[in-house]
């Protein structure tokens, strides 16, 4: 799930991987699923998809409409104005949709836009390409942005180059923004907190009981299939260890030289307050933590004078929840 364009813009939609084709069989311990494959989709499956998307999220938002309306508090002016702009905004509703979804025609093969909502499935992998498989994963998994394309102006604006023109091919190849401009244009790319961005359902999911009867990557053309193994493969740990985490996440191999490319063995982890001190000080590093100051606006004192103040609590309080007790990670 993504929520932002190439030009640093708010923009909703779903990279979906789907297999082509279902996993069948009667599971049992140690055996496997056989993949049957399903003929390819046409224009109208993908016209009709897209219809039913766009139905189905009509009435969801109408009833998240209705819902605003009646939970809005009448001192928020906030929400207030949020509210404003959702009925001025261009508005269609369900009924309304269903009678004009015949006019809708598709722009390309596999593509379908209905009312706003663009439906692309024309991008196929083959079963034995795994290499294009992983660069489509990750064109899923991109950054919101990329730091390498930020500059900064000669009158203090902070500039952006565009990966294309947009939103057009005549268009910006290049933005230039405020400093607190493009920290509330950043702010609405993050997503809210626990709120996973990459999902996964059916057989390919963590919990599928089905799982581990998935049949083994087809291979390609002209490779002899692998010889059985005496020994059963060991079981993949459920912890992994914390530098192919930094490595998965951050594409940082913490235990490689960034110098000479080396591999480097940890000898030691140093734990003592005390000593950590004495080298952060001969390196010339802070050997303190930086103070954390509690962020609290005018307009929130004003808003809850009786609020506790979160420096005088304890810090682990707000880690707990009220009702069980139980920690739980900060948002």
């Amino acid at each position: 799930m993504q929520r932002f364009g190439s030009a640093l813009n708010v923009h909703p939609h779903f990279h979906t991987i789907a297999a082509d084709g279902l996993f069948v069989g009667d599971p049992v311990p140690g055996a496997r699923l056989e993949f049957v494959a399903l003929p390819p989709p046409t224009d109208a499956d993908v016209a009709f998809l897209a219809t039913r998307l766009a139905l189905r999220l009509a009435a969801l938002l109408e009833r998240r409409r209705a819902a605003t309306v009646d939970d809005l508090p009448p001192d928020d002016d906030e929400q207030a104005h949020l509210h404003a702009a959702l009925e001025q905004a261009a508005w269609v509703p369900r009924d309304a949709l269903a009678q004009a979804l015949p006019a809708n025609a598709l722009r390309k093969p596999l593509c379908a836009s209905v009312d706003g909502l663009n439906l692309h499935a024309a991008r196929a992998v083959a079963a034995d390409d795994r290499e294009g498989l992983e660069k489509l994963c990750k064109y899923g998994l991109r950054a919101p942005f990329a730091l390498d394309r930020f500059f900064r102006d000669p009158d203090g604006r902070v500039g952006y180059r565009l990966p294309k023109p947009w939103p057009n091919p005549q268009g910006r190849t290049e933005l230039h923004l405020e400093p607190q401009a493009l920290l509330c244009r950043l702010a609405a790319l993050l997503p809210p907190p626990y709120f996973n961005l990459v999902r996964y359902a059916g057989v390919f999911a963590n919990r599928s009981r089905y799982r581990s009867c998935l049949p083994p990557p087809p291979l390609p053309e002209g490779t002899p299939p692998p010889e059985p193994a005496a020994d059963p493969p060991p079981v993949r740990p459920r912890r992994l260890p914390w530098a192919q985490l930094l490595r998965r996440t951050f594409d940082v191999d913490a235990l490689t030289c960034f110098r000479c490319q080396v591999p480097m063995v940890v000898l030691a982890f140093l734990t003592d307050p005390t000593v950590v001190q004495k080298i952060l000080a001969h390196l010339g590093l802070p050997t303190v933590p930086p103070p954390l100051t509690p962020a609290r606006l005018a307009a929130q004192e004003e808003r809850f004078p009786d609020a506790p103040d979160e420096a005088s609590q304890d810090p682990d309080d707000h880690h707990r929840s009220p009702e069980t007790g139980s920690a739980r990670g900060p948002p």
